[in-house]
């Protein structure tokens, strides 16, 4: 699967995003359908949630990585999620370290400092020489052994 880039669409203007429209449309169809038919809705959207999409995983399996269970009989080890058994825990870094980040995944690496963990797990929040505040994904930062930048004013650059 390909890296995906993160594109906006206009407020108030729900055309724009076509994807999402389509989406509402098919789920307010499939409601309707199993009210006509006495069918529970719930096992719609189950059936949904695991049919795959064209060109795609299903989209349980793309959200948490393995098949749900549904009525249809299955072998149990396929509803197990598969796991990156190449990876490994990143150290945690520490108030004040100096890192470097990324502003995107292949974007070029900046300087900064971990400020602090933040709320969820394998987030930090940094900061910038320039004093801009940022939250980032563990996987996103990179800790090095360069002096500090120091926040440089407005008087030392000009």
């Amino acid at each position: 699967m390909g890296i995906h880039t993160h594109t906006v669409s206009s407020p108030l203007y729900q055309q724009s995003n076509r994807l999402a429209e389509r989406f509402v449309q098919s789920v307010k169809k499939m409601l309707s359908k199993s009210k006509q038919d006495g069918k529970d809705p719930y096992i719609a959207m189950l059936k949904y949630r695991n049919t795959p999409l064209e060109n795609l995983d299903s989209p349980a399996r793309l959200l948490m990585n393995r098949r749900l269970r549904t009525t249809i009989p299955t072998i149990k080890n396929r509803l197990k999620p598969k796991c990156d058994k190449s990876s490994k825990p990143l150290p945690e870094l520490q108030p004040n370290d100096t890192i470097r980040f990324q502003h995107n995944p292949k974007g070029k690496w900046d300087h900064g400092t971990a400020v602090r963990n933040n709320i969820t797990p394998n987030s930090y929040v940094i900061e910038t020489p320039e004093g801009q505040i940022f939250i980032r994904n563990r996987k996103y930062l990179l800790k090095t052994k360069e002096n500090k930048v120091e926040q440089t004013s407005l008087e030392e650059a000009n």
